[in-house]
């Protein structure tokens, strides 16, 4: 692989924006390459897929106002094989936001991530759809040593698929997750 990137960051007191530009190209890169596409089967085997391009650009811009903090990053991704078929599974345009309340002990976040359409094979038939979910979390520390933990995932629980060929794979549901973390010395 031989890579290069140029970028800058602005940083005034509370924000913060990055910039960053891309292009990594990579040689002898090993992949699952189709042998054969029917509606009924098909068959992969992995081998060197000669060579790939990746290049793109990525931003992000934060702002901290008292005891709240907001981001926004944005990432173009234009990544293909030597044959001009886009990589599977990487999204062009992906995206994510989050806005975080902190003050004493308690900090809650609120997050969106999104992705645009990726392909789910190296000859770019199988379209999987663009989706976004949304997360949060709360933490609250209770003693010195021990705090509160809530989070949820997928918090609209929407639908999405990871994988499409041969059989749709959907990604994860809504998930929870409740729980309490030491941090100290056990005697």
């Amino acid at each position: 692989m031989f890579g290069s990137e140029v970028g800058f960051d602005l940083v005034v007191e509370a924000s913060r924006v990055r910039v960053t530009f891309y292009r990594n190209s990579i040689a002898d890169l090993i992949t699952n390459v189709t042998l054969i596409a029917t509606p009924a089967l098909i068959t992969r085997q992995r081998q060197n897929a000669a060579s790939a391009l990746g290049r793109g650009a990525q931003f992000n811009a934060m702002q901290r106002l008292g005891s709240w903090s907001g981001e926004l990053s944005y990432l173009f991704v234009d990544s293909r094989y030597g044959t001009g078929a886009r990589i599977p599974q990487v999204a062009r345009h992906q995206g994510s936001a989050q806005l975080t309340f902190q003050k004493h002990g308690t900090l809650a976040t609120l997050g969106m991530r999104s992705f645009a359409y990726a392909f789910d094979d190296d000859l770019n038939l199988f379209r999987l759809p663009g989706y976004a979910t949304l997360q949060f979390m709360v933490r609250q520390r209770i003693t010195s040593q021990l705090t509160a933990l809530a989070s949820f995932d997928n918090l609209l629980d929407h639908q999405y698929l990871t994988a499409f060929s041969p059989t749709p794979n959907i990604g994860t549901p809504f998930l929870w997750r409740l729980g309490l973390r030491w941090e100290g010395h056990v005697r």
